[in-house]
């Protein structure tokens, strides 16, 4: 005889287990690092200078700066028009800084990118560490 129902249903748990415990401390890892941080006082040039590197448009972008949850963490949106020459809408952007001040990381989501990961942490916990600091940073800003 092989696995029982039960079996397959107490794996199953203990992986949901599992998951939840390396969320759990992706969470804290992250925070504690961002936390260790603070802003930069030029923090919005350093940011508004990367989306100049970056757009296919620069001059047409609209920054708007939101939530600062806690240390270096910045959120907010970014409307700027594609290559047809239309505004995108608002998207959501998280930034942010090492402790020397550089900014580490400035990432765009578009609508689908917000819910595949919504859908993802839907389904349960990830055992991917850089998929779980996404939803981390997504709920952080109030995006999830």
């Amino acid at each position: 005889m092989g696995p029982t129902e039960a079996d397959f249903a107490a794996a199953r748990q203990q992986d949901a287990q599992r998951s939840a415990q390396q969320m759990q401390s992706t969470r804290e890892s992250f925070q504690a690092q961002v936390r260790a941080t603070s802003l930069p006082a030029n923090y919005q040039q350093l940011i508004d200078a990367e989306f100049v590197a970056t757009l296919k448009d620069p001059e047409s972008r609209k920054i708007v700066y939101g939530r600062n949850p806690y240390g270096s963490l910045v959120c907010g949106t970014l409307n700027a028009r594609n290559s047809y020459g239309g505004y995108t809408g608002q998207q959501p952007f998280h930034a942010y800084f090492t402790a020397t001040g550089k900014l580490a990381e400035l990432l765009i989501y578009s609508p689908s990118d917000v819910e595949g990961i919504r859908a993802g942490r839907q389904r349960g916990y990830s055992r991917d560490p850089e998929f779980n600091k996404l939803v981390v940073i997504l709920e952080d800003c109030h995006l999830l």
